[in-house]
């Protein structure tokens, strides 16, 4: 559950709950927002673990366009996204080109695919 809490952004989190950027943190949670912030971990963790169950047929994308391609960030391309594409012979929704651009290994073929 550790790797859920570095996706949170704690000031955020503790201005929503607690009115203030300081009450609620990664390392303090006070006992009367200890509930709330158990919730949303577990709401996170939900998310995630659904999420690796969902599997794409990655040689169903097609009519792909890439956007924030920044070739000085080679060989990473943390910034590059596909912003639109084609799953199985339909233009994908925003759930499925969420779920293709978690994809990092195949979002680095694409890139690369592109740039060469």
């Amino acid at each position: 559950m550790n790797d859920i809490k570095d996706l949170i952004n704690w000031v955020e989190l503790s201005r929503r709950i607690a009115g203030n950027e300081t009450s609620i943190s990664r390392n303090r949670i006070p006992k009367k927002y200890k509930k709330e912030v158990d919730a949303i971990i577990s709401a996170m963790g939900n998310c995630i673990h659904n999420l690796n169950k969902v599997k794409i047929d990655f040689s169903k994308v097609d009519n792909y366009e890439i956007s924030g391609i920044d070739t000085k960030d080679y060989p990473d391309f943390s910034d590059a996204y596909i912003e639109s594409c084609d799953y199985n012979g339909k233009p994908a929704n925003e759930y499925e080109l969420d779920l293709i651009n978690l994809q990092c290994d195949f979002m680095d073929e694409l890139v690369i695919n592109q740039i060469t």
